[in-house]
């Protein structure tokens, strides 16, 4: 009797065939996804979301020319509030060797821009930026940071209004 493979017996029937089919196509799929997972990239953990209050965790980044207008920002990611107190975005496809700020807000009046407020002037929303709580109106050239390329974290605490 001449040996049969497992392989010839499931090629040698019509829904052997298509099963081979299915997983010859997953296979490519899983490799085609893998390679296409972004190896450069800008993660931002943000933490001490207050869930207590509705809307949307904002982060923008900006470069020097378009600090501080969202609506100018390089890229920008929004999120619903919901339950979590730490939300984590990442940006890529981001030029390497180049100075960024990260901004992030708990848009809890969803107008897509930090609420200010006249006395004491200051955010009326939970804020925070890159490198450093701010006291006042962020400034870029504090919160600026070198983008190297590769893979960068950075970690921001937002502060809400008392």
């Amino acid at each position: 009797m001449t040996p049969v493979s497992i392989k010839s017996i499931l090629i040698a029937t019509p829904f052997g065939m298509l099963f081979v089919l299915a997983l010859s196509l997953l296979a490519e799929d899983n490799t085609a996804a893998a390679s296409q997972l972004p190896m450069d990239y800008l993660e931002i953990t943000v933490s001490n979301v207050n869930p207590a209050f509705v809307g949307s965790l904002i982060v923008n980044l900006y470069t020097k020319e378009n600090w501080g207008k969202p609506n100018k920002a390089v890229q920008k990611i929004a999120l619903l509030v919901k339950n979590s107190r730490t939300y984590r975005v990442r940006f890529s496809g981001l030029q390497a060797q180049t100075t960024y700020a990260i901004q992030a807000i708990h848009d809890s009046d969803n107008n897509g821009k930090l609420t200010m407020r006249w006395l004491p002037p200051g955010p009326a929303e939970g804020a925070g930026v890159s490198n450093y709580v701010p006291q006042g109106i962020p400034k870029f050239e504090k919160a600026k940071f070198l983008y190297a390329g590769g893979i960068h974290k950075i970690a921001i605490a937002l502060v809400y209004p008392k």
